[in-house]
């Protein structure tokens, strides 16, 4: 039998491969290796082991990771000059989720969301969940008393951000009559945006939520799926392809839709429409923090009170059955649940309190067609230390990102103290990029002369190690993470808001599938964790070493015999790991 997970670390705790183990009740036997999910767990164990002790034991798992500077002595002034639109917002917009911010691409299409004949009475459905009038209305913590639950009284829970998985989990749970609200601390959902890519596991995660939500999101797609992607070297294209990923025979195996890139404006209006009703969907509402309580309390009458207690930025309180922190990478549920300082939240002290890779992402949308773009969807380009990748985003456009080695955005922008001007900044960021690909592949080229300096945009690239728990055991279990704020993806494979579209689905399953009793929570809670740990650990892995594996491919490349090993192993890998990644084993 695999063996259970239970009692891992925290993020900043050691770990102890035998102690769990032992912990876990478990030997390390040839029947659990021969297991597919037992194997794929003593492979977490052994990466984990290794990835959370510090010194060269990283190494065994992944190339180094960078503290850089350049190489070349002009990136340091470029940098500067071309800190990104992120820059001059992080005062206001410091933890803002990036997909709600948007980012203006003009002439991009963006296609009606579509009219269904049964609209009106899934809308009669998602108004007639008691609650939806009474968040903000009702502020005594009597409201929240432990209690059988039932249709006309439902568990309340309130989620901590709009984005991909907060919108995604309130859906979910809304359909199984479960009274949701959601917090998103920017003012407003930006009315423009550029693609995004929804992987075969988030369409299937998606469908088996909301069909009706999901049908919409596909008429309003454009499948890239179905069509070739893969890796060729960016100083010698000419060679061909290095490597070819086939994503759509293992979804087809498994039942699962084909990917597909979509407007995020085209998706926000998907989920408001199908998923959320807007008055539950309460803006400009920044979780600042949270306490807990539950029958423990010895204070007066409180013997049967449960939940949480949110506290909001404007001063307002909020009371609940359950807190999911689904507010991102800079979560501030998550950073209270490990017990940071309260000061130090935020993507200003992003490289206190997680693992900067070494790298900054350069990201377009221009209109442009290559000439293979009937047979292939998606392609990277790979070299020293930088690679590119673009993708189909459909209507004759592409969205292209790009990796460099830099110090990160805060680091240069607290030095040079600037203001910086979008089309000024984008058009600097253009410039570098061309010098930094001159001798690379000509495609490469034609996506950013085709590219609007207005649209570029830069983010630097963090992640974090495994944590575990997590939900806030040290108080009671009423409080839950998903998505980025437990388990952030670095971007190359597109399994971030895959990851947490999956966690969306297990939590909906969890907390509506047949909960009688509020007494029922924190198992729930800690059912969901578990049932999710180790597929978003493996995401983590797979994408944090295909990143290292891809910036490091010269190198790689021109290593002997390890350099052939590697690309062998890589070729072989591949199928396994994509089988892996588009499944329904979650």
């Amino acid at each position: 039998m695999p063996p259970k997970i239970q009692d891992i670390p925290r993020l900043d705790d050691s770990f102890d491969l035998p102690k769990t183990i032992m912990r876990a009740n478990c030997n390390p036997c040839t029947t659990c290796v021969l297991h597919p999910k037992g194997l794929r767990i003593l492979l977490l164990y052994l990466w984990l082991s290794l990835t959370c002790l510090p010194g060269p034991a990283r190494a065994f798992t992944s190339f180094p990771r960078r503290v850089l500077q350049s190489p070349r002595s002009s990136r340091g002034d470029d940098r500067t000059n071309a800190a990104g639109a992120a820059a001059g917002s992080n005062e206001e917009e410091e933890d803002v989720d990036p997909d709600l911010m948007g980012v203006r691409v003009d002439g991009y299409p963006i296609p009606a969301t579509p009219c269904r004949p049964d609209d009106a009475a899934l809308l009669a459905k998602l108004y007639n969940v008691p609650g939806q009038d009474t968040l903000f209305t009702t502020n005594s913590r009597k409201q929240q008393r432990r209690r059988a639950l039932s249709s006309d009284d439902p568990l309340c829970v309130i989620v901590a951000g709009g984005g991909l998985g907060g919108l995604a989990v309130a859906s979910a749970l809304l359909r199984q009559g479960v009274n949701v609200h959601v917090l998103e601390q920017a003012v407003a959902y930006q009315p423009f945006g550029g693609p995004i890519q929804l992987q075969s596991n988030a369409l299937w995660a998606l469908q088996q939520m909301a069909p009706e939500l999901y049908e919409a999101v596909r008429d309003c797609g454009v499948q890239t799926g179905d069509r070739l992607s893969g890796i060729k070297d960016g100083k010698q294209w000419q060679e061909g392809w290095l490597v070819k990923f086939d994503a759509a025979t293992p979804a087809r195996k498994k039942g699962l839709p084909l990917t597909l890139a979509i407007n995020r404006v085209v998706l926000q209006e998907i989920f408001l429409k199908y998923g959320v009703p807007p008055e539950r969907v309460h803006t400009n509402a920044r979780v600042m923090s949270y306490d807990t309580y539950d029958d423990n309390d010895v204070n007066d009458d409180n013997d049967d009170e449960y939940g949480v207690t949110v506290h909001l930025e404007d001063g307002r309180t909020i009371h609940g059955g359950v807190l999911v922190g689904a507010d991102g990478i800079w979560s501030r549920v998550r950073h209270q649940m490990c017990g940071l300082p309260p000061a130090e939240v935020g993507i200003r002290y992003a490289t206190q309190h997680a693992i900067y890779s070494g790298y900054t992402c350069f990201t377009g949308t221009c209109q442009h067609i290559p000439d293979d773009i009937d047979t292939v969807a998606y392609k990277v380009f790979l070299g020293q230390q930088q690679y590119l990748g673009c993708t189909d985003a459909g209507y004759g456009w592409q969205h292209w990102w790009a990796f460099l080695p830099d110090e990160p955005i805060m680091a240069m922008d607290k030095r040079s103290n600037k203001q910086h001007n979008n089309i000024d900044n984008g058009q600097a960021m253009l410039e570098r990029l061309k010098r930094e690909f001159r001798d690379w592949s000509p495609e490469i080229h034609d996506l950013f002369q085709a590219t609007q300096p207005q649209v570029v945009r830069q983010r630097d690239l963090f992640d974090r190690k495994p944590m575990w728990p997590w939900t806030d055991s040290k108080n009671n279990k009423h409080v839950v993470l998903l998505g980025d704020a437990c388990h952030p993806t670095m971007p190359n494979l597109g399994q971030g808001g895959a990851m947490a579209m999956e966690d969306a689905y297990v939590l909906a399953l969890e907390l509506a599938d047949g909960i009688a009793h509020t007494d029922e929570i924190p198992k729930r809670l800690e059912r969901y964790a578990k049932r999710r740990f180790v597929r978003a650990s493996m995401a983590q892995f797979l994408s944090r070493n295909g990143s290292d594996l891809l910036v490091d491919w010269d190198k790689l490349r021109q290593t002997p015999i390890v350099g052939p090993l590697a690309m062998g192993c890589i070729n072989f890998l591949q199928p396994i790991s994509m089988n892996y990644l588009y499944s329904a084993d979650i």
